[in-house]
């Protein structure tokens, strides 16, 4: 089987998701979020030896996923800006991630914005987080989402719903339909 992996760019949380995809359809099979957490200050840790350890994490999980399935291409959540220094540059080693791993393994990435995300996938620019879900919902209504999340915490399933409408965003992308021509 072949796979489309969605993301959600994150530094504590990173959405991810795998799309079981075949010429006419696709079907959510795996839904998750990659957690990292801040060193305990009291070990006195750098900053950046600590975000360098967070870093290693997100690339050890997402090199797990794509060894064990036939990813064929990643659709994200594209950067948008942030309010200080501090997330952009976690943000941006998030995307530094996404950029190693799509090289290691030949994988075109495809990207949308938070709106365009929200536009394709829910209607409206400013959709909200649970309306984003309910189009997930209603989008698959045969998915077992409750069983898909129920290892999450619920605070973290919005960035797994993230990862999935970024994926569901970018299917319509002219390089998605020609990898689908091809299987």
């Amino acid at each position: 089987m072949k796979y489309v992996m969605g993301l959600d760019p994150g530094f504590a949380s990173f959405g991810v998701v795998l799309l079981q995809l075949d010429k006419s359809s696709e079907i959510p099979v795996h839904m998750d979020v990659i957690r990292t957490t801040k060193s305990n200050k009291k070990l006195k840790t750098l900053s950046t030896d600590d975000n360098f350890r967070r870093t290693q994490i997100l690339v050890e999980e997402l090199s797990k996923l794509l060894m064990a399935h036939e990813v064929v291409a990643i659709g994200a959540e594209a950067m948008s800006f942030t309010r200080n220094a501090s997330s952009s540059a976690k943000l941006g080693m998030s995307w530094g991630v996404i950029a190693s791993l799509a090289f290691r393994w030949d994988l075109p990435v495809f990207q949308c914005s938070p709106q365009e995300l929200k536009l394709r996938v829910a209607g409206s620019k400013q959709a909200s987080k649970q309306a984003v879900a309910d189009a997930m919902r209603r989008r698959y209504p045969d998915v077992d989402f409750d069983d898909l999340l129920k290892k999450l915490p619920f605070g973290e399933h919005e960035h797994a719903w993230d990862a999935l409408a970024s994926v569901v965003a970018c299917l319509g992308t002219e390089p998605v339909r020609m990898i689908r021509r091809m299987m």
